[in-house]
């Protein structure tokens, strides 16, 4: 799964698909132009492309990390994870909270609302987003409404 999303974030930090050899080929440019080497040839095993099916070197993967501008891979899977257990509390608070407009508690979601805005601060914003949606037809107007 990490080696998937590092190269889903190598294809979205550079702009372009690695779906062929020129892309390796530009990549390994581009690597090379911020002082980085991996082959284009490593990089075709990487995404697929080459008939060879082998594991990437950890410091391959540590050098395609700080062209990201991590430290090193480890660094980068660490973010993955902390994004992925971010986004998991805000959809838990989103559907904590629409699940109580749903039953037609509207003062029990703010006031669950309230207190994500008191213990979880990011995940307020994400889910204050919804209920001014919801309450006043705006996204926008959760700022100054709620």
């Amino acid at each position: 799964m990490s080696l998937t999303q590092l190269k889903s974030a190598l294809e979205q930090h550079v702009g372009f698909p690695m779906n062929s050899i020129a892309a390796c080929r530009r990549l390994e440019q581009l690597l090379i132009k911020r002082g980085h080497y991996v082959s284009y040839t490593t990089l075709s095993r990487i995404f697929g492309l080459a008939k060879i099916n082998t594991h990437a070197r950890p410091s391959t993967l540590d050098e395609l990390t700080r062209y990201l501008g991590h430290s090193d891979y480890v660094s980068f899977l660490e973010v993955i994870d902390e994004r992925e257990e971010s986004n998991r509390k805000k959809m838990e608070a989103l559907l904590a909270i629409e699940s109580l407009f749903l039953d037609n508690d509207e003062r029990g979601a703010i006031r669950q609302l309230m207190e994500l805005k008191r213990e979880k601060p990011k995940v307020f914003g994400y889910t204050a987003q919804f209920v001014g949606h919801y309450l006043f037809g705006s996204q926008k107007e959760h700022s100054l409404a709620l």
